[in-house]
Formats: C-alpha cells, structure tokens, sequence
C-alpha cells in the first residue's frame, strides 16, 4: 500500500499496485474519539454548526446526524476529596426557561459540582451537599430550600447571604424611584451595603436599619380592609411591597454580614453569577438552535472544561 493522494474530506487514500484498487484506512475508535472531542469543542467554543461543518468539510445535516448521541452522555463532575479548607460559592442557572435549572457549587478556583433538576427545593440541595465533603463555610442567594437543606447536612456551618441579591430585590420591591420617604431611605441604605467591611461598619449598618424600622413602624404596618361580597372582611399591608422589602433584610440580618472580619470568605455569589453562569448563557444563546431539553449538556461541557486540572482530586 501506498500513499495516494486524499479524498474530498482530507482523508489519507491508500493504493494497492497488485489489485489495483485505493481504499481510506478506518479506525472507528480513533473516529469516534475525534467526533466526541469536535463535539466539546463546539459546545463550549464560540463557532455554530455551519462553521464547524465548513472546516471539516461535510454538510451541517451530517454534522447534526453524528453529533446526535452525544447530547445524552452528560459529564459527570470530579468529586472533591476534601473541602476542609475552602469556601463553597452555590448558585443556580437556568437552561430552558423555567422548566429546568443547572446548580453549580464551586470554590474560588474550580466548579466542584453540578446537575440539572427542574427547580430548586430542599430534596435537591439536601442531595447535592451529602455528595460533598464539609466545606469551611458557604456562600448562597439565600433561596429557602437550600438554607435549610445547608443547616440539616452540616449544623453550625457559617453561611454568607449574597449582599448583591438583597440589594437588587429590595430594588425589585421599592422600585428604583420609590414613591415614599421610607421607600427612598431604605434604597439608598440597601445601595451601602456595598461600602460595609469593617466591624464597625457593619455595627453601624444595622444600627442604620433599625432607627429605619422603629421611624416608619407605623407606615410599614399600616393596613388596608376591604368587605367582600360575602359580607367578610379581608385586608392587606397598605404598602405591601416597602414590608416586604423590610421583611427580606430583617430576615437576611443573621447571615448577611459573615464575611466581616473573614478575608477568605466571599460576600457576593459573584464566582458563580459572573464567572460561570454568564458564559454558560452567552453560549446557550450562540446554539440556540439546540432544542430546550439539550441545552444542559451545554452548561455541563463548559463546567468540565473548567475542571480540566483539578488539584485534589480523584474520580
């Protein structure tokens, strides 16, 4: 056999002088390990699928056919060993719409776990963190059923409300040109948060809140009673959304301030929001053409690929 020049795709043809016939050389694993690679490429990288069928010379409906199998072989993560001395940043991203949501958990440096559910609930977190080993302590968005599945796997582990989600909900809640003076004064307190490092600080922060509190206990508490066609009575908090507002940071106050005095310890869910949901969405929207319930493997390629070298580790 001889070299005889390459077919239309680029492939190496070989020829046989006795039987005069030419022929490619085929190694379905060398293949099938080149096409699993040229899937994670694509995945995780920037070009669509015409580009990627242009550069290997096959049309996108025969690029689309192989790379069919490979949406259901999901990357698992590489569980850590030890957490002892790390800070565990959880958060969650949605992939197709509100009908599935991929939580990330990772430390500083790499993503340490993922999976997909269809919503966040205590059955899920309680799952995701027996998985792991305790952590030093934990950074979240505060969702319900994460702080109590946290405290039911490691009771008294310290746990850091993400100061950039209060603040952007008590915006949601008193909008960002408020209405009353409460609503004013308690925006711009939420909008210092970002200015507390300190002891000091933070002592003055909440001293701040509750003179706001004990000054607009009145209007906070006011209530609004309607007659029902029924002939009963029902009623409502006349400014609903300033007590809420109110309620979310009175109920934040225990954990929204462990990072003071904690260098380590991250008081956003930065690492996650920025560093990896915001890349996991720019690249769910450059393959939009993905169908809803494939667009995990996406977030779950991206996530390995940050985890190429993990130290500490085993699989």
């Amino acid at each position: 056999m001889q070299k005889y020049g390459k077919t239309g795709k680029g492939t190496i043809r070989w020829f046989c002088r006795h039987c005069r016939k030419s022929s490619v050389r085929s190694r379905p694993d060398t293949k099938e390990r080149h096409r699993q690679n040229l899937f994670f490429s694509w995945t995780t990288g920037n070009q669509n699928l015409t580009e990627v069928a242009c550069r290997r010379r096959i049309s996108r409906e025969t690029l689309s056919r192989q790379f069919a199998k490979y949406y259901h072989r999901a990357l698992s993560p590489i569980i850590p060993v030890s957490l002892t001395n790390d800070v565990l940043i959880c958060d969650g991203v949605h992939t197709n719409g509100r009908f599935e949501v991929v939580l990330v958990v990772r430390t500083k440096k790499v993503p340490v776990f993922w999976c997909a559910v269809p919503y966040e609930s205590y059955v899920v977190w309680v799952t995701v963190f027996s998985r792991l080993p305790r952590p030093r302590a934990i950074v979240g968005d505060g969702q319900k059923g994460m702080i109590a599945a946290l405290f039911s796997c490691w009771p008294g582990i310290p746990f850091q409300r993400c100061i950039a989600h209060v603040e952007r909900l008590v915006r949601l809640r008193v909008s960002c040109h408020p209405t009353t003076r409460a609503g004013y004064e308690l925006l711009e307190l939420s909008m210092s948060l970002k200015k507390v490092w300190t002891r000091r600080q933070k002592r003055r922060w909440i001293r701040m809140f509750r003179r706001w509190h004990e000054k607009y206990k009145n209007t906070i508490n006011q209530k609004t009673t309607t007659k029902l066609l029924n002939g009963r009575k029902s009623w409502r908090y006349t400014h609903g959304r300033l007590h809420s507002a109110s309620s979310l940071i009175n109920n934040s106050l225990p954990n929204l301030f462990t990072y003071v005095g904690h260098w380590d310890i991250p008081r956003t869910s930065n690492y996650v929001e920025g560093g990896i949901n915001a890349r996991i969405k720019e690249l769910i929207h450059r393959h939009r053409g993905i169908a809803g319930g494939k667009k995990k493997i996406i977030a779950f390629n991206y996530l390995r690929e940050r985890q190429k070298k993990p130290t500490r580790y085993v699989t």
